[in-house]
């Protein structure tokens, strides 16, 4: 791939016979880029910050990489082997339950906004549906060193965090996409704000993830 590609990383994550794929998209910034080389950078610069947000009911299983800007390389995928669990003490919520990260750009459009809804929040770590301060920052550190690394103006040198919004004028069916969305669009990430409100993933049965 080259400068300037998009790409979205996604963590497989395994919790109660559940699979987890929470992603985030990240910017090549650099020719030397790759997709095993940004696995490699989040595996090494943000593992040691969430693993002890995670209870160890919850395991990360693999990574992988898929090109979203061109959409023309395949799919890079790296299992964990043995799958590496959390290591915050305490019982995981259920799998419908996770913290969400709100990805602020700059700008208020709601294409140029992101989530991502991070699994394994233990029961003692919350209260009547909230974080407890200390489990707050926890997850606080984490999203701290994601932006210091990926930020828009992290040290990392080839890869950064970025909300893409890809372009869709029609549905599959060919009918059109109200209200339409033209072009490409892709906004480096500012802040990172963690909601302390427990919030809900899809509904989901044995054996389906997200």
């Amino acid at each position: 791939m080259a400068t300037n590609d998009v790409v979205k990383l996604i963590i497989g994550m395994e919790i109660f016979g559940q699979r987890l794929t929470p992603g985030l998209h990240f910017q090549y910034k650099t020719p030397g880029a790759t997709a095993g080389g940004l696995i490699s950078q989040v595996r090494s610069q943000l593992e040691g910050s969430m693993l002890p947000c995670m209870s160890p009911d919850v395991s990360i299983t693999d990574y992988t990489v898929e090109a979203k800007l061109p959409d023309t390389a395949a799919s890079v995928e790296v299992a964990v082997v043995p799958p590496t669990p959390g290591t915050l003490v305490g019982a995981a919520l259920p799998p419908q339950n996770a913290v969400v990260w709100s990805l602020h750009t700059g700008f208020k459009a709601r294409r140029r906004r992101g989530r991502f809804y991070a699994a394994g929040a233990t029961e003692e770590g919350t209260a009547s549906g909230r974080l407890t301060p200390t489990e707050l920052s926890r997850w606080l550190t984490c999203t701290g060193t994601l932006m210091s690394f990926f930020g828009q103006n992290g040290s990392n040198a080839d890869y950064m965090l970025v909300v893409f919004s890809p372009e869709a004028l029609t549905h599959p069916d060919g009918s059109p996409v109200t209200p339409p969305r033209p072009g490409n669009l892709i906004s480096p990430v500012t802040t990172i704000t963690v909601d302390d409100v427990i919030r809900s993933q899809r509904r989901r049965q044995i054996g389906r993830g997200i």
